[in-house]
């Protein structure tokens, strides 16, 4: 959320947005996948953040003519339905301008890009270019409140770990299969940051080959 190219779309949408009424207002459903420079920024540019979209959220704001944009960032699925397809279709019909991306909003602009909803970033981008890339790369567990700080990663950043850890020449083709394929396995509520280490260390003796700066794997936070 806090890249450029972030930067150049939400101010895209709020420029659109006060060149065509004033009152007109941009939602964003958002939570773990939010940095304190993406909450700024949001600030900043007086968007409306709301917490991570669940089932109905998008058809409440169908009658408030002041929305014309929205954002999903962020859902839930697991103790409440997930936001359904039907009421964002609903939503682009009636005109409104509905983004995807990060998560579960990059999981539903896949899922609906030929239904007029639109995605961007490296997780979008993943559906297209990867074949066994699934819904359940995105999951994690986290804090059900604000500022939903998470006990899990998602298996996308372990991919792009690995990726990494491959072009360096650290892992091998195999090697780096073999890890993936055991974090496929397990629920994703049980790929931690340290047993994700010790499928590395399993594979190399030790985990040290994985950066201490662990953020540049994020790719949630960084779209």
């Amino acid at each position: 959320l806090a890249s450029n190219f972030t930067t150049m779309i939400l101010t895209e949408w709020a420029e659109d947005s006060v060149s065509m009424q004033n009152q007109q207002q941009m939602i964003i459903f958002a939570g773990p996948s939010l940095t304190p420079t993406a909450v700024k920024l949001i600030d900043d540019l007086s968007l409306d953040l709301r917490e991570p979209v669940r089932r109905r959220d998008i058809q409440k704001q169908l009658d408030r003519k002041q929305v014309e944009s929205i954002a999903i960032v962020d859902g839930l699925f697991n103790q409440v339905l997930s936001v359904g397809h039907q009421e964002i279709m609903d939503g682009i019909e009636q005109g409104f301008e509905i983004w995807g991306l990060c998560s579960m909003g990059a999981i539903r602009a896949y899922e609906l890009c030929n239904f007029g909803m639109k995605g961007f970033g490296k997780v979008y981008s993943r559906f297209f270019e990867m074949e066994d890339f699934q819904d359940d790369e995105l999951a994690l567990l986290h804090e059900p409140e604000f500022p939903y700080s998470a006990f899990t990663e998602p298996m996308v950043h372990y991919r792009a770990c690995v990726e990494y850890l491959l072009r360096e020449g650290v892992l091998d083709k195999n090697q780096g299969e073999n890890i993936l394929s055991q974090l496929k396995k397990i629920y994703f509520g049980d790929r931690t940051l340290g047993y994700f280490k010790k499928l590395v260390a399993d594979c190399l003796g030790n985990s040290t080959a994985i950066p201490d700066n662990f953020d540049q794997f994020r790719e949630k936070q960084g779209d």
